[in-house]
């Protein structure tokens, strides 16, 4: 369980999240919305570690984890995807997960990381091979999106933090992504995501809705997004 305490995020010497407290319990998938440049990137940036200044603190599975770096988050089972995937030119992604599966003490092999990928990248409608590629090079903003899905189901995560990864994708990759997201986000598992897409959040059956705005978080029952939906962030 994700829990988090009377946190405040400061960037550029400039207040960005005011006050937040939340909790997203195991088995619950919970929608984090906000108007553009209210702060919802920089919210989960900090709960996986990034160096902001902050204050209060962030807790996984009880455990006080404020002041853990975000490779040690990602040991105690989180996992975030960015709004921009970055490229890595000269590493494969097959380097990568097994780099990071080492790290993780997770035992792998070779094929077993050629079969997830070829598994899901024929599924998301990359074709085999892009287990080969160089991580993110030269990849269009979808086969990006799909590459940090594709990373999250071979390192298997129980804290899965998704920022706007439906951006890019075209209806039938969003079907086919909210599929297995489904899939995978058990009743051992978390998620915080954020989305434009209402759609994904009916898809994923989400519980309860974390709106920031003017630096505050709140939040709200499931309702809320059909309210938004029709009057926009005015209805708070």
């Amino acid at each position: 369980m994700l829990r988090v305490l009377d946190l405040r995020v400061r960037a550029d010497k400039k207040t960005i999240i005011k006050n937040a407290n939340f909790k997203v319990p195991k088995g619950e998938i919970h929608a984090l919305l906000g108007p553009n440049g209210s702060g919802k990137s920089t919210l989960l940036n900090a709960i996986m570690g990034k160096e902001f200044d902050i204050s209060g603190r962030v807790f996984l599975n009880d455990k006080d984890i404020t002041n853990m770096p975000t490779h040690e988050r990602a040991k105690h089972g989180m996992f975030m995807s960015f709004q921009n995937p970055i490229e890595i030119d000269g590493v494969s992604n097959m380097a990568l997960i097994k780099e990071a599966k080492k790290n993780l003490g997770k035992e792998t092999t070779v094929r077993d990381i050629i079969n997830t990928y070829n598994e899901f990248s024929n599924k998301f409608g990359l074709g085999e091979g892009w287990y080969k590629r160089k991580v993110n090079y030269n990849a269009s903003g979808g086969e990006k999106k799909k590459n940090e899905i594709m990373q999250m189901f071979h390192l298997k995560p129980t804290c899965v933090l998704l920022d706007e990864i439906d951006s890019g994708l075209d209806i039938d990759a969003i079907n086919s992504i909210g599929a297995s997201l489904r899939e995978y986000l058990t009743s051992d598992k978390s998620a915080l995501i954020i989305s434009h897409n209402f759609k994904l959040y009916d898809f994923l059956n989400v519980t309860k809705v974390h709106i920031i705005k003017d630096g505050v978080l709140r939040t709200h029952e499931k309702r809320m997004l059909k309210k938004i939906q029709k009057q926009g962030y005015n209805v708070l």
